[in-house]
Protein backbone atom coordinates (compact mmCIF):
# COMPACT_ATOMS: atom_id res chain seq x y z
CA UNK A 1 0.00 0.00 0.00
CA UNK A 2 1.63 3.17 -1.16
CA UNK A 3 2.10 6.10 1.86
CA UNK A 4 -0.90 7.82 0.31
CA UNK A 5 -3.24 5.28 0.44
CA UNK A 6 -2.42 4.84 3.80
CA UNK A 7 -2.94 8.25 4.86
CA UNK A 8 -6.04 8.17 3.30
CA UNK A 9 -7.34 5.01 4.98
CA UNK A 10 -5.75 6.26 8.41
CA UNK A 11 -7.91 10.09 7.96
CA UNK A 12 -11.26 7.51 7.15
CA UNK A 13 -10.60 5.27 10.08
CA UNK A 14 -10.57 8.74 12.13
CA UNK A 15 -13.64 10.23 11.08
CA UNK A 16 -15.82 7.40 11.11
CA UNK A 17 -15.01 6.70 15.11
CA UNK A 18 -15.44 10.10 15.43
CA UNK A 19 -18.91 10.20 14.02
CA UNK A 20 -19.63 7.09 16.14
CA UNK A 21 -18.55 8.48 18.82
CA UNK A 22 -20.99 11.91 18.88
CA UNK A 23 -23.73 9.22 17.46
CA UNK A 24 -23.11 6.67 20.70
CA UNK A 25 -24.63 9.61 23.45
CA UNK A 26 -27.36 10.20 21.12
CA UNK A 27 -28.85 6.66 21.29
CA UNK A 28 -29.06 7.00 25.36
CA UNK A 29 -32.50 7.69 26.17
CA UNK A 30 -32.83 10.13 28.79
CA UNK A 31 -34.80 8.45 31.91
CA UNK A 32 -36.23 10.15 34.96
CA UNK A 33 -34.54 8.26 38.26
CA UNK A 34 -37.84 7.57 40.02
CA UNK A 35 -39.29 5.46 37.17
CA UNK A 36 -36.44 3.15 37.43
CA UNK A 37 -36.24 2.73 40.75
CA UNK A 38 -40.47 1.75 40.62
CA UNK A 39 -39.89 -0.61 37.68
CA UNK A 40 -36.08 -1.43 37.39
CA UNK A 41 -36.76 -4.37 35.09
CA UNK A 42 -38.48 -1.99 32.46
CA UNK A 43 -35.45 -0.61 31.65
CA UNK A 44 -32.90 -3.70 31.88
CA UNK A 45 -30.66 -3.42 28.64
CA UNK A 46 -31.30 -0.33 27.69
CA UNK A 47 -29.28 2.88 26.74
CA UNK A 48 -30.01 5.38 29.16
CA UNK A 49 -29.00 8.74 30.41
CA UNK A 50 -29.77 9.83 34.37
CA UNK A 51 -29.30 12.16 36.91
CA UNK A 52 -28.54 12.03 40.38
CA UNK A 53 -25.90 12.59 42.80
CA UNK A 54 -22.54 10.83 42.76
CA UNK A 55 -20.51 8.77 45.24
CA UNK A 56 -17.59 8.40 43.94
CA UNK A 57 -15.67 4.95 45.31
CA UNK A 58 -12.49 3.55 42.97
CA UNK A 59 -14.02 -0.28 43.98
CA UNK A 60 -17.68 1.24 43.42
CA UNK A 61 -19.64 4.22 42.39
CA UNK A 62 -23.51 4.95 43.37
CA UNK A 63 -26.01 7.32 42.01
CA UNK A 64 -28.59 8.40 44.46
CA UNK A 65 -31.96 9.70 42.93
CA UNK A 66 -31.52 13.20 45.27
CA UNK A 67 -29.25 14.53 48.56
CA UNK A 68 -31.61 13.03 51.08
CA UNK A 69 -30.89 9.63 49.74
CA UNK A 70 -27.46 10.16 49.28
CA UNK A 71 -27.42 11.71 52.75
CA UNK A 72 -28.62 8.65 54.07
CA UNK A 73 -26.75 6.06 52.42
CA UNK A 74 -30.32 4.94 50.71
CA UNK A 75 -28.74 2.15 48.74
CA UNK A 76 -31.63 0.24 48.43
CA UNK A 77 -33.08 3.38 46.37
CA UNK A 78 -29.98 3.67 44.09
CA UNK A 79 -27.92 2.35 41.27
CA UNK A 80 -24.45 1.12 41.00
CA UNK A 81 -22.32 2.18 38.33
CA UNK A 82 -19.60 0.50 36.57
CA UNK A 83 -16.66 2.89 35.31
CA UNK A 84 -15.19 1.90 32.04
CA UNK A 85 -12.04 -0.52 32.41
CA UNK A 86 -9.66 2.08 30.83
CA UNK A 87 -9.97 4.24 33.78
CA UNK A 88 -6.72 6.03 35.15
CA UNK A 89 -5.68 7.88 37.98
CA UNK A 90 -6.60 11.34 36.17
CA UNK A 91 -10.06 9.70 35.76
CA UNK A 92 -10.31 8.70 39.27
CA UNK A 93 -8.82 12.29 40.46
CA UNK A 94 -11.73 13.77 38.28
CA UNK A 95 -14.22 11.61 38.95
CA UNK A 96 -13.65 12.33 42.84
CA UNK A 97 -14.38 16.29 42.38
CA UNK A 98 -17.72 15.68 41.68
CA UNK A 99 -18.49 13.41 44.39
CA UNK A 100 -21.87 14.39 46.28
CA UNK A 101 -22.59 16.74 43.23
CA UNK A 102 -25.48 16.28 40.57
CA UNK A 103 -24.44 14.46 37.57
CA UNK A 104 -25.37 13.15 34.66
CA UNK A 105 -24.66 9.84 33.42
CA UNK A 106 -24.93 7.65 30.13
CA UNK A 107 -24.29 4.00 29.91
CA UNK A 108 -26.83 0.68 29.80
CA UNK A 109 -28.60 -0.28 32.19
CA UNK A 110 -28.52 -3.86 34.13
CA UNK A 111 -31.42 -4.63 36.47
CA UNK A 112 -29.93 -8.28 37.10
CA UNK A 113 -27.03 -7.10 38.90
CA UNK A 114 -27.80 -5.57 42.00
CA UNK A 115 -24.62 -3.80 42.73
CA UNK A 116 -22.34 -4.55 45.44
CA UNK A 117 -23.83 -6.19 48.18
CA UNK A 118 -27.06 -6.72 46.17
CA UNK A 119 -28.97 -3.52 47.51
CA UNK A 120 -29.16 -1.54 44.78
CA UNK A 121 -31.83 -1.51 42.09
CA UNK A 122 -29.46 -1.91 39.03
CA UNK A 123 -26.11 -1.13 37.52
CA UNK A 124 -25.26 1.18 34.89
CA UNK A 125 -22.40 -0.82 33.11
CA UNK A 126 -20.52 0.66 30.19
CA UNK A 127 -20.39 4.16 31.52
CA UNK A 128 -19.92 6.55 28.58
CA UNK A 129 -19.87 9.38 29.91
CA UNK A 130 -20.20 11.39 33.68
CA UNK A 131 -20.65 14.94 33.51
CA UNK A 132 -21.80 17.16 36.55
CA UNK A 133 -25.42 18.49 35.68
CA UNK A 134 -26.23 22.00 33.91
CA UNK A 135 -29.01 23.41 33.04
CA UNK A 136 -28.71 22.22 29.04
CA UNK A 137 -28.75 18.74 30.13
Amino acid sequence: MTPMKSYLMLCILVFSSLAQASDEKEQYKRTVFEELLKNPENYHDNSISIRGVYLFGLDFSTLFPDYEKYEKDDFENSISLVLPDDSNLETAYQLSELHGKCVEVTGVFDAAFRGYGGFNKGTLMKVFSIEPCTKQN
